[in-house]
């Protein structure tokens, strides 16, 4: 039928512009169906997702737990903040007093890290500032 569509059409058929708005569409969508499936079922979906904020926050927690650790130290944690933060949030990390506390702080919590980052990960990142715990 699409096909037939589109070899009959006397005018090109502009085919991103077909696909950009059934993606809007789409997504206007699944918007609306997320919210309505959230309103509705809400007291059961609240524990799940409550559960898996935590174990995305607990593995994130070992995963940088695992990097840290096997990071020379001598290198430059500050050169690697793109790869993990949008540039607006290195931009703010950066307009902090360098390799301070407050950097480090501040890079904790971009990462959403500041409820699962216990001492002795924050030792760890600490050491790879140059700090002292």
């Amino acid at each position: 039928m699409a096909k037939g569509y589109i070899e009959g059409s006397e005018d090109a058929v502009d085919i991103y512009e077909v696909f950009s708005i059934y993606r809007g569409s789409a997504q206007k969508f699944y918007a609306w169906h997320r919210g309505a499936v959230f309103s509705q079922y809400n007291a059961i979906l609240r524990p799940y997702l409550e559960y898996k904020r935590l174990y995305d926050g607990i593995s994130k927690k070992y995963s940088w737990n695992t990097v840290i650790s096997h990071l020379p130290k001598t290198l430059n944690p500050l050169q690697y903040l793109s790869r993990y933060l949008p540039s607006h949030a290195v931009e703010r990390v950066l307009a902090l007093p360098h390799k301070s506390r407050q950097q480090l702080d501040e890079i904790i919590r971009l990462l959403d890290m500041d409820e699962f980052c216990d001492e002795a990960l924050r030792g760890k990142a600490y050491a790879l500032f140059g700090l002292e715990n």
